[in-house]
């Protein structure tokens, strides 16, 4: 039969093999919360809210905070107008590191040269008198009526 001391013993042993480790993980993790919240949780934040859209963050952003040039992009109807739009910071990145299917990878060294350019081919028109942007919305209209788009009549 086991005396009484001895048990009271080994308890204590696992509980300090036990709590101890797990006292240390809880005070670290404490502290690095502690740190995140003191040092740098609004340029987290500020990083977070310029590369995505407000509306998926379950806290929000302001979106004062962020600069034109950093917005993602987004697609709306405002004042009867389809608005397609893209901060320019956000849009370089993207062609930059973003461009795993054909050129390769990219270096943007003269930015404004290339946005004007950009927007050139955006607007260059072919034999038809279509753009890339006509062939955009065209392709969108194909694939919300293919998914079944609600407030359409469908011509016999």
């Amino acid at each position: 039969m086991r005396r009484p001391d001895k048990i009271g013993y080994t308890l204590l042993a696992i509980a300090i093999c036990i709590g101890l480790p797990a006292f240390g993980y809880g005070m670290w993790q404490l502290e690095r919360q502690f740190n995140y919240r003191a040092g740098y949780e609004s340029e987290v934040r500020k990083t977070v809210c310029g590369m995505v859209k407000p509306e998926y963050l379950s806290e929000g952003c302001e979106v004062s905070n962020q600069s034109n040039k950093s917005k993602p992009l987004s697609t709306e109807i405002v004042d009867g107008q389809l608005i397609i739009s893209i901060g320019t910071d956000t849009l370089l990145n993207g062609l930059e590191i973003g461009r795993p299917h054909g050129l390769g990878d990219i270096t943007i060294t003269d930015r404004e040269l290339f946005l004007k350019e950009f927007v050139l081919e955006l607007n260059a028109e072919s034999e038809d008198g279509s753009t890339l942007i006509h062939r955009v919305l065209d392709k969108a209209v194909s694939n919300a009526l293919e998914n079944g788009a609600q407030g359409v009549e469908y011509d016999d």
